[in-house]
């Protein structure tokens, strides 16, 4: 698939930028935090270290009406465990 047109248009350019000035925005949150806690790792630290940090849900279909639900969460690691407090991310 040829992506080249992708940005030529420009809702999609206004989309763009919202969702890189929102990233950003949330980047800059996590590092400030981050910093106040005396944590000056770089982004690529951050991310790198928050990266194996992941939550599935799974829906299971029950009858038309029913359903089950069941998620499942890694285990925090001490750097995944300071990040979260300081950021008062909850478990599950």
């Amino acid at each position: 698939m040829n992506n080249a047109g992708y940005h030529q248009k420009d809702d999609r350019i206004e989309a763009h930028l919202f969702i890189s000035v929102l990233a950003y925005c949330g980047v800059h949150l996590i590092r400030t935090k981050l910093k106040e806690a005396r944590i000056d790792d770089s982004w690529n630290t951050i991310r790198n270290e928050l990266s194996t940090w992941l939550r599935q849900t799974s829906e299971l279909p029950k009858t038309k009406e029913q359903s089950i639900m069941t998620e499942k969460e890694t285990r925090w690691m001490d750097y995944q465990k300071e990040v979260a407090g300081l950021l008062k991310v909850k478990k599950g």
